[in-house]
């Protein structure tokens, strides 16, 4: 796990936006890889004090979840600023470890202002599936992930394991349902059920990539006028933009023309990172 962080919760409406727009390898036995030099970057380590602190609380939440938690209780007012840092470290947690979203994005906040007190708390949306099942259901898609890594982590290059993820993960099927499930926001979505937005595929393709010991990192932003999430990773000393959601496209027409897998210019098609997040430091 990358190092702790902040984290509060109003996330999941930020992603349910983004929604509407659009790991430990212990067991696998397949990291051989550091990243490349320059290319260590984690959104915990560029965020501000106070989204750090929202940062660990939400990563303790995600490693020993429970139906509902106050993660923040001080006196004061109504502060809708301290929201706007709790729902931004919950996504930076997201894309910085993405096997953490499975849980993560079916958390909802609730601000509250009472006897003056102003508290958040974080409550487990069981309507579609049930904390113990969402557990279960982690279990089962990182085993699928580190099974499709073995698969992959065989092949002789690392641009040849970078295409083998995105072939898999660009022929499964988009979700263009009206009011999309939050599964199809999560790496089950896109690894088990095979049916995902754009979100669900660029968390599971980092995973994936991690799992083999490539670099892989997600981000988040907008393309034209939707919000987005699409990877970025650094190969053959430079960053390179890979968006499964385009080979999604491509797939359903008959034709991968890998346009967006290892692209070299990473705000292709007008793309732009969340302002109210750190950009991914695109130095090396």
């Amino acid at each position: 796990m990358t190092e702790p962080g902040k984290a509060l919760a109003a996330a999941i409406c930020l992603l349910l936006t983004l929604a509407s727009g659009c790991g430990n390898s212990e067991e696998s036995g397949v990291r051989e890889a550091e990243p490349e030099t320059g290319a260590d970057f984690t959104y915990f380590s560029a965020a501000e004090p106070v989204q750090q602190q929202f940062y660990v609380k939400w990563q303790a939440l995600a490693n020993d979840p429970v139906p509902e938690l106050t993660i923040y209780d001080k006196p004061g007012a109504y502060a809708p600023d301290l929201v706007d840092d709790a729902m931004n470290a919950q996504l930076m947690l997201m894309l910085d470890e993405p096997e953490y979203s499975q849980i993560l994005r079916y958390y909802a906040v609730y601000p509250g202002e009472a006897d003056g007190r102003f508290t958040m708390t974080a409550v487990y949306d069981s309507r579609e599936c049930t904390l113990a099942e969402n557990i279960r259901r982690l279990d089962e898609v990182m085993a699928k992930i580190r099974e499709k890594a073995r698969e992959f982590g065989a092949l002789p290059t690392p641009e040849d394991k970078y295409r083998a993820a995105y072939d898999w993960l660009a022929h499964t099927a988009y979700d263009f349902s009206d009011e999309p499930p939050i599964s199809s926001h999560t790496i089950y979505g896109a690894a088990v059920e095979e049916i995902s937005l754009c979100d669900g595929l660029a968390y599971t393709y980092t995973l994936v990539c991690r799992e083999m010991g490539l670099p892989c990192y997600t981000a988040a932003g907008t393309l034209g006028d939707n919000s987005h999430v699409w990877n970025i990773v650094p190969f053959e000393n430079e960053w390179r933009l890979t968006d499964i959601t385009s080979g999604q496209d491509e797939a359903m027409r008959g034709e991968l023309t890998y346009l967006r897998f290892l692209c070299a210019d990473i705000s292709a098609d007008g793309r732009k990172p969340l302002e109210d997040i750190p950009a991914i430091d695109c130095n090396f």
